[in-house]
């Protein structure tokens, strides 16, 4: 299974009413003729030339969508219906106009020339593993594809080149093998079996394109990737007494299916395919191990090959592109880390891609001689990485990230490598000559995805301003201004030296400086500005959002898509051409020059001074949703400057105490609200033990907000225990009823429960330790009723645990 979920958020499983009859196996099966799809070629390497796109693929009338893969010309995924009934599709990028074909109750795992395979996922059907040739069938008339606003036009050409697995954590295609691969025939090894027929008879299919590949006689199947006229998955035996890694030949009619049998346990899976090499997972004998293997069907006499371990009890492959298969495997401390295993190899082996034996990684897809996926430094920071296994020993590349957090590398193609980094799809290519990483953007919302390559085109999936997820495409060969590393920025404003995405223009002083932060999913790019008095001009593509800059050291830029604007430094100065741009000041204010305004923004000390330097309306402060005008040619104050809050008091506690902590808020524009001065003022024992953080608050009249956190904790010791034990009985109903005289001896039972635990030290062995804690716990219990409440018990058992 792929690491991309089988349905869409908030999609629900299908209805009897939405289900779709398949094709009997006693009657003859289409021949899948799969031909190659006709593509125009794109050039693989996208180093000086920007991202186009995303182009939104659309949906089935719902709101989410997401694209799993793409081989050659073909991308297949899964959509939501207007019910939010989840579909498969498939889009053909070198019709035209390409178009969205709706599968039905389908979940896509894999595609290879025309033909995409998978299983049924009706509600109440078996599962079945089926193939879908969309060349033999008419696309589904109530099932339109719904672009959202934002979508772009689809790639002007198809990509060509090899197709890759889907980047996921076992591949859902493999790289298409040279033409039909030889019929899966002969023995299996292991537990399978020589040759088994299809399965039972299925339903009527739901159109022509698509047939029922059948099972080993038990009642479910599915398919995980195709190469050629192969087809591999999962399917239950007779009796549904296990499952075995299964081989479909298509071109054959009906399929004849292949049990490739196990390592020797009970059950198999296929994962994915390239050529006639099939790789997946098998439990070996005694069930205690699950290895990776491979089966070549094409060898003489084909067998599964066990591929070993790293010294652990795990491995598990990823990808496979001709006879290298890839994937992760534990070593002798448990730790996954990253294999590759040639098994053309004159002595072949695993070998241990990882490059600290204590950090894990794993490698995730392959194509010819480059893998990719991540690989964690000893801070545990998970980073995109990329093998060259053309060299021996192959040798690693960090491909850094796009943002602050984990990266990973999830496929390639060629020299190109796509992924995931701190939520945005990107995209590296290993043959540039100065190779970076390039976020690929979204739809105007936050996050995107990228689930697989194909030459130059990316497909995943991207959010929407509205929070929805829709499937698109990037196209990496556009060619815009002269960019040598792909950031947006032109060369012109990048010396050497400086980081991918920041710019520099030295025609001024203060130079002109800044880095781009988020493009919202639009096409930025940041070139010389024509006039020699002005600085840096960034232009921001149309679509909906914004995009975001720092500039001129410590100022926050949002241009809106659709503008363009002049920034300079010395502050910072807004000349905005076309749209609208905004200085975010943070603290609910915002400044914005909107078109044929000119805007400056200083700051000196938390204090900021916002003028308009032209001649008409146009700069305004907004504080909080209150909207001030700054009139041409006059300035106006914005306090920026938070209050200063102060806390007093303990931080560590034991439970018989008080927490008391107080605070102080200040500001010169004087306090509006506080939860100051007395911050926490409670018994110890109402809080856990260990730490437990509290926030002070203040906003002065200005509106800007302070918080402050503080940490205290409380602990547990046996003269605290022993103290608590006498606070609870001594607040005791029936003590307070005793006289003083009588009180004494009530102590005295307090005292009594307490000489266990106070026997405690940090040398006493454990054995002894328990054996004084249960002492005390049965005391304690002896007072319950007119003593102690059965909570105060319970707190105080508990407390004396944690001695």
């Amino acid at each position: 299974m792929s690491e991309h979920t089988r349905r869409l958020p908030g999609a629900p499983a299908a209805t009897d009413d939405q289900r779709r009859s398949r094709g009997s196996v006693g009657r003859p099966l289409l021949v899948l003729a799969l031909v190659a799809a006709s593509t125009v070629a794109l050039t693989a390497s996208f180093a000086g030339a920007a991202v186009s796109g995303p182009t939104d693929l659309g949906t089935f009338g719902g709101s989410q969508s997401q694209a799993l893969g793409i081989s050659g010309s073909a991308v297949y995924g899964v959509a939501t219906l207007a019910n939010g009934i989840q579909h498969g599709f498939v889009e053909d990028l070198s019709d035209s106009p390409p178009m969205m074909r709706d599968l039905g109750p389908f979940f896509p795992e894999g595609v290879s020339g025309h033909v995409v395979v998978g299983e049924s996922t009706a509600a109440g059907d078996p599962a079945h593993a089926f193939a879908y040739d969309w060349t033999l069938a008419s696309p589904r008339p109530t099932s339109t594809a719904t672009p959202s606003p934002t979508s772009t036009a689809s790639p002007s050409a198809a990509p060509s080149g090899p197709p890759t697995s889907p980047p996921t954590s076992s591949p859902s295609s493999s790289p298409s093998g040279p033409g039909p691969q030889p019929s899966p025939t002969g023995p299996g090894t292991g537990t399978g079996s020589p040759s088994i027929p299809p399965g039972p008879p299925a339903p009527e299919p739901p159109n022509a394109g698509m047939v029922d590949l059948g099972t080993l006689g038990g009642t479910s199947s599915a398919a995980a990737a195709i190469s050629g006229t192969t087809a591999v998955g999962t399917s239950s035996v007779a009796g549904d007494t296990a499952t075995h890694a299964v081989a479909w030949d298509l071109s054959i009619q009906p399929a004849a299916i292949r049990d490739l049998g196990t390592l020797g346990g009970a059950s198999s899976t296929a994962i994915g395919v390239s050529g006639g090499v099939v790789i997946g997972t098998s439990w070996i004998i005694g069930n205690t191990e699950q290895h990776a293997f491979a089966y070549d069907l094409t060898a003489a006499s084909p067998s599964m090959l066990d591929l070993g371990t790293l010294g652990g009890i795990l491995s598990s492959p990823t990808g496979v592109s001709g006879s290298r298969v890839v994937g992760y495997s534990t070593n002798g401390a448990s730790i996954p880390h990253a294999f590759v295993y040639d098994i053309s190899a004159a002595s072949p082996a695993m070998v241990d891609l990882g490059s600290s034996p204590g950090d894990p990684s794993a490698a995730i897809a392959v194509s010819g001689t480059v893998a990719t996926g991540y690989q964690n430094d000893a801070g545990g920071t998970q980073h995109a990485v990329a093998w060259d296994l053309g060299v021996t020993p192959p040798t690693l590349r960090d491909l850094g990230s796009v943002g602050a957090g984990d990266s990973t590398g999830r496929a390639v193609s060629g020299s190109i490598v796509v992924g995931n980094s701190a939520g945005q799809a990107f995209a590296y290519d290993l043959a540039a000559v100065s190779p970076a990483m390039v976020d690929l953007g979204t739809l105007g919302g936050a996050n995107s995805f990228a689930t697989g390559v194909s030459s130059s085109i990316v497909v995943g999936r991207a959010d929407l301003s509205s929070g929805a997820q829709h499937a698109v495409v990037w196209d990496l060969s556009a060619q815009p201004l002269a960019d040598a590393n792909a950031d947006g920025v032109a060369d012109a404003l990048q010396p050497a030296g400086t980081a991918a995405g920041a710019f520099v223009d030295g025609s001024l002083s203060p130079n002109t400086v800044g880095s781009i932060v988020n493009t919202g999913g639009i096409l930025v790019t940041v070139a010389d500005a024509v006039s020699a008095s002005d600085g840096v001009q960034i232009s921001v593509g149309t679509g909906s959002g914004s995009a975001t800059f720092a500039v001129c050291g410590g100022f926050n830029l949002s241009i809106s898509a659709g503008s363009t604007v002049v920034i300079t430094c010395g502050s910072v100065r807004v000349n905005t051409l076309s749209g609208s741009a905004s200085v975010l000041l943070g603290n609910g204010t915002t400044v914005t020059i909107a078109a044929g305004a000119v805007g400056k923004v200083s700051s000196n000390a938390g204090t900021f001074s916002v003028s308009n330097l032209g001649t008409t309306p146009g700069v305004t402060v907004t504080t909080n949703g209150v909207v001030l005008p700054v009139p041409p040619g006059t300035a106006t104050a914005v306090d920026q400057t938070p209050p200063a809050i102060v806390v007093a008091g303990a931080t560590s506690y034991t439970v018989d105490q008080t927490v008391t902590l107080t605070c102080s808020a200040s500001d010169a524009s004087g306090i509006k609200a506080t939860n100051c001065p007395r911050l926490v003022s409670a018994p110890a024992q109402s809080f856990p033990l260990g730490a437990t953080t509290v926030t002070a608050t203040a906003t002065d009249n200005a509106g800007n907000s302070a918080t402050r956190a503080v940490t205290f904790t409380v602990r547990v010791t046996p003269v605290s225990l022993c103290q608590l034990t006498k606070q609870m009985l001594q607040s005791s109903s029936r003590y307070l009823s005793l006289k003083p005289a009588q009180r004494p001896a009530a102590d005295a039972r307090a005292i009594l429960a307490c000489q266990p635990v106070l026997a405690i030290s940090p040398t006493t062995p454990a054995k002894s330790k328990a054996a004084l804690v249960s002492a005390y716990k049965v005391a304690v219990r002896a007072l319950l009723g007119d003593w102690l409440t059965p909570a105060q018990i319970q707190k105080l058992t508990t407390y004396a645990d944690a001695l």
